[in-house]
């Protein structure tokens, strides 16, 4: 179908990242990190879509082929819309700490960004200043600028740094129908 003029694309109705891990992880903090970089690139998705979340869900898998066949996730709905990275972070790292068993081997971790409304349509807390959310959101801005500006410098203390260690891309098949750069290139001589 073709779009008329003055016509958008319907916004996201939610957001999910999740990655399977390289290895198995049986350390909470290790998990932590990841759902760090989890939830900042969900916000920043959000931001560039001028969209809050009202709601996250956190899911943790075993691995299936082994005998271990752990599955467990926790939702959180928050007070008020947000796209503030470390007011989510505080919700999920909550979430995390509820589905977390101790000695399991965690094959797989996501997050889920949902109930998504647009960020101009904004509730006021009425317990905290309009002051306080106005430097919230400069200070995101400011963040989110100099990373577009300079390819994402500024990360999170705890944010996974090196993709490599849980991304398992490198399975993944070349997108020859839908990337240029991938695109075979033949030589006749």
């Amino acid at each position: 179908a073709v779009l008329e003029e003055g016509m958008s694309h319907t916004k996201r109705k939610s957001i999910i990242l999740s990655r399977t891990f390289r290895g198995d992880v049986y350390d909470k903090e290790e998990l932590k990190s990841y759902l760090t970089s989890f939830v900042s690139t969900a916000c920043e998705k959000l931001r560039e879509d001028g969209l809050n979340a009202k709601a996250a869900n956190v899911y943790l898998r075993g691995n299936y082929h082994k005998a271990n066949k752990y599955f467990n996730s926790q939702t959180i709905y928050f007070d008020l819309p947000t796209s503030y990275t470390p007011t989510l972070l505080t919700y999920v790292n909550e979430c995390l700490d509820k589905i977390f068993v101790e000695g399991y081997p965690y094959k797989q971790m996501g997050v889920c960004l949902y109930d998504l409304t647009p960020s101009t349509h904004n509730q006021i807390n009425m317990f905290e200043s309009e002051s306080t959310t106005s430097k919230h959101h400069e200070v995101i801005q400011a963040v989110d600028d100099l990373n577009q500006k300079w390819g994402g410098i500024i990360k999170i203390a705890r944010e996974v740094r090196n993709q490599t260690l849980y991304d398992v891309r490198h399975m993944m098949s070349q997108r020859y129908t839908t990337s240029w750069k991938e695109l075979l290139s033949v030589r006749a001589s």
